[in-house]
């Protein structure tokens, strides 16, 4: 199985531009890393910005008239874009006012950042990374009663149809199709100090091959039969954030997520001992992930000066990772064989901290770090043989994570760029003639690893 080995997600800040972005909020310390060689997406909800539409969708009424951005060229990831570039544009969106009277806002942006499939089973034809191509992002928003409501849409697809015969005893057929829905819904009541989200996401897919069994009087043709098929697969996600009145320059912000995922996996066979009956086909293994995070902070933006912001977050976040299998009870495998992993991850506590302060007119300086004093625990059981050979085994650690990051924003009038710093470029300056890239975690041999542009109209 394609071990999902997630990490805790966490939360951080900011906003002194109209507009805060991805990579300004990654800067400032709350961007995406990696967690025991783990990509984790991490997630702003300290402030309102446009950056956390999809987490929380109501905030899309307060970014109308608004084009973003995004190339990216941090760490060798090939799962961002289907063709395994390491310097691209990968995201584009823009969001709209509609009407006058009763105002609403309309949006979307396209990607060529795939899904990544947490299924084991390898495709016909696709590649090892097994992704679905991202199709559509939808934003819709409005005020409900004077209070701010959002919706947001995410589909992903991708399909190969294979009818090509060979010869007439095999069969170079197959039917394979991957399809993921995201739905995400937000109100913002109490004058829209109080933010609340619910996301929802499901996963299905066809895998099917021609199965062809025999050469002689036992010959069956079974036609197109099930290889895999999704057995439950559900993600369910809760968000809240409250931004309390300030006191003086400080405004606290406490924020709760409870995030769970469920993927689960059938695989057939046949159970014939002779050809002549190749034909019963029946589930002989499944398989099921089970995922869950629990997250509980508090942060605060203090206006040190009218230019400068300084942001911190505080909080706990538990995690936890469990994946089994289980074989049928078949003439080659015996129900007693079956296995579980489990992994629990803790961050008690997790500190973030942050600042956005004018230079020039035209550029802000940034710089953020974030620390997790983490507590991991893995659990292992499996029974073998007809439930003859039993085994377990369990170890634990504990250990502290620190990154840090630096960044600038340029502005000129409506347009802003983010963009997030190649400390090695400043060490080491570009190799100008062997074209070496400068550091290794950023692959981009230049001086920015991260850019998102913004332009409010």
């Amino acid at each position: 199985m394609k071990k999902i080995l997630f990490a805790i997600s966490v939360l951080v800040l900011l906003g002194v531009s109209a507009y805060a972005s991805e990579t300004r909020l990654e800067t400032m310390g709350m961007g995406n890393f990696y967690y025991n060689g783990t990509y984790v997406k991490s997630i702003n909800t300290i402030i309102k910005d446009y950056a956390n539409i999809e987490m929380y969708p109501s905030t899309i009424n307060y970014y109308p008239n608004l084009f973003w951005g995004q190339i990216d060229a941090c760490y060798d990831d090939d799962s961002k874009s289907i063709d395994g570039y390491n310097d691209y544009f990968y995201k584009a969106g823009a969001l709209f006012q509609l009407g006058e009277k009763n105002p609403w806002v309309l949006g979307a942006h396209f990607s060529t950042m795939p899904y990544e499939n947490p299924f084991d089973h390898d495709l016909d034809n696709y590649d090892s990374n097994q992704q679905t191509n991202h199709r559509l992002n939808l934003y819709y928003g409005r005020n409900l009663s004077n209070i701010p409501f959002g919706f947001t849409l995410g589909y992903y697809r991708s399909s190969q149809i294979n009818e090509d015969v060979q010869d007439s005893t095999f069969y170079n057929q197959y039917e394979d199709t991957y399809n993921r829905y995201e739905f995400g819904f937000g109100i913002s009541p109490m004058s829209g100090k109080l933010d609340l989200a619910l996301s929802l996401a499901m996963t299905s897919w066809t895998d099917k091959f021609y199965h062809y069994f025999g050469d002689g009087a036992g010959n069956v043709d079974s036609g197109l039969v099930d290889d895999t098929e999704p057995d439950g697969n559900f993600e369910f996600a809760l968000r809240a954030r409250y931004f309390m009145d300030p006191v003086g320059k400080f405004t606290c912000v406490p924020h709760f997520t409870f995030d769970s995922r469920k993927y689960g996996e059938k695989y057939f066979t046949n159970t014939a001992i002779n050809e002549e009956t190749y034909s019963t086909w029946q589930v002989y293994r499944t398989d099921e992930t089970k995922v869950s995070v629990f997250d509980l902070g508090i942060g605060t933006n203090y206006d040190a000066s009218e230019n400068v912001l300084v942001a911190a977050d505080f909080g706990v976040a538990f995690g936890s990772y469990k994946y089994s299998y289980n074989y049928a009870d078949t003439n080659s495998y015996d129900a007693s064989d079956e296995a579980e992993y489990k992994y629990n991850y803790k961050a008690m506590p997790y500190f973030r901290l942050g600042i956005d302060a004018e230079v020039f007119k035209w550029m802000d300086f940034r710089a953020g770090v974030v620390s997790m004093w983490n507590q991991y625990k893995y659990e292992r059981s499996f029974s073998e043989n007809g439930g003859g050979d039993n085994y377990s085994y369990s170890s634990g650690e504990t250990f502290t994570t620190t990154q840090t990051f630096l960044g600038v924003g340029l502005h000129w009038n409506a347009l802003e760029i983010d963009a997030l710093l190649d400390p090695e470029f400043l060490l080491n300056g570009p190799y100008f003639i062997g074209g070496e890239e400068t550091n290794d975690n950023y692959d981009s041999g230049s001086m920015f690893g991260k850019i998102t542009l913004t332009y409010g109209f």
